[in-house]
């Protein structure tokens, strides 16, 4: 019961973000994504180059978001969604739990719910691991890592 209510929530927290933060947010996940990525990419020299392509796909990803509308945002956020997708469970392999940069990637699995249902996907994602004004403090670096 807690959970959906966390969800639901989120869904009414979500669909009121103006262009503006639905674009922060898609960069604060970007942001956070390239800097796993190098930590990652050392750790896991087999899935170096998949790991930087994520990156790559994810910085371009935010950056559509940010000047797109409609149905293109909806791809890009699905974008940014599923490069975390793939990230996550590399995260999960490699990365020692609470390290910065697992943190760091459980902060930008935590925004996504809030892209999701601003672009109109509400429920195609997850609650995050963490709220989202924390989760946009670790990834700003203003929160507790």
């Amino acid at each position: 019961m807690k959970r959906a209510l966390v969800a639901l929530v989120l869904l009414f927290t979500a669909c009121s973000i103006t262009p503006s933060q639905l674009a922060s947010d898609a960069r604060l996940i970007a942001s956070g994504i390239a800097a796993v990525t190098p930590v990652l990419a050392l750790l896991a020299p087999s899935q170096a180059t998949a790991i930087n392509d994520a990156s790559a796909t994810a910085h371009a990803a935010a950056e559509a978001v940010a000047r797109a509308t409609g149905a293109d945002t909806t791809v890009s956020v699905r974008t940014l969604a599923r490069v975390v997708g793939e990230l996550e469970p590399i995260g999960a392999r490699y990365l020692p739990v609470g390290s910065r940069e697992a943190t760091l990637l459980s902060a930008a699995a935590s925004l996504l719910p809030v892209l999701f249902g601003a672009v109109g996907l509400a429920g195609a994602s997850k609650p995050g691991a963490m709220g989202v004004d924390e989760a946009r403090k670790v990834l700003r670096g203003t929160g507790r890592i």
